[in-house]
């Protein structure tokens, strides 16, 4: 892992234990004093993803960048922990005492996509294994590349990002031209199996 890829992991680490009064001051200082601390001023857009004993504690992320990422870092890491609406707020207990572990997304720009049917759009993600936004109307989701890894199937991948828009896929095939799509990759890294 990289000097960078640890700092990351730091940032989020510290907005966590902050909450609970664990997190130590001048991590934080002394992280942004580093050679790679400009890095942290760009503006990126990050996922930070949370799991407890193998499973999904908390994923929270910007697709779109709007802030430096040593902030958006941050807010991820804190909104994944205390704030994802799937999960009751994160407790230290759950930090302490069970096999518990983060790894942070670091997104590419977004790239518009257009398919003139659905089967271009799978044979699309057949080749890339990239993360994907699906907007119809109001309604909008959106799947890291690393999804790719448990939905390998293309066809499977599509599905259930229509299941997490609330989008029927009878609504898909029928209006499939007023779809709009959003590719991009994503950096993936996770601490070193040690526990946060």
């Amino acid at each position: 892992m990289t000097k960078f890829q640890k700092t990351c992991l730091q940032l989020a680490k510290s907005s966590i234990l902050e909450e609970f009064d664990k997190a130590d001051a001048s991590v934080i200082a002394n992280i942004m004093k580093q050679s790679e601390a400009e890095e942290f001023e760009k503006q990126w857009a990050c996922f930070v993803t949370l799991k407890k004993n193998g499973e999904l504690r908390g994923c929270i992320g910007t697709i779109i960048p709007h802030r430096p990422l040593g902030e958006d870092i941050r807010m991820n890491g804190w909104y994944a922990a205390f704030e994802d609406p799937r999960f009751p707020p994160l407790t230290l207990d759950e930090i302490e005492n069970n096999d518990f572990h983060m790894g942070i997304t670091i997104l590419s720009p977004m790239q518009d996509k257009t398919f003139k049917k659905p089967e271009e759009l799978i044979t699309f993600l057949d080749k890339e294994r990239c993360g994907l936004v699906i907007k119809f109307g109001y309604r909008q989701a959106t799947f890291l590349p690393s999804v790719r890894e448990e939905l390998s199937d293309p066809q499977e991948f599509v599905t259930h990002l229509l299941r997490k828009a609330w989008i029927d896929p009878s609504e898909f095939a029928k209006f499939f031209k007023e779809f709009g799509f959003q590719v991009y990759y994503g950096e993936e890294f996770w601490e070193n199996r040690k526990k946060i």
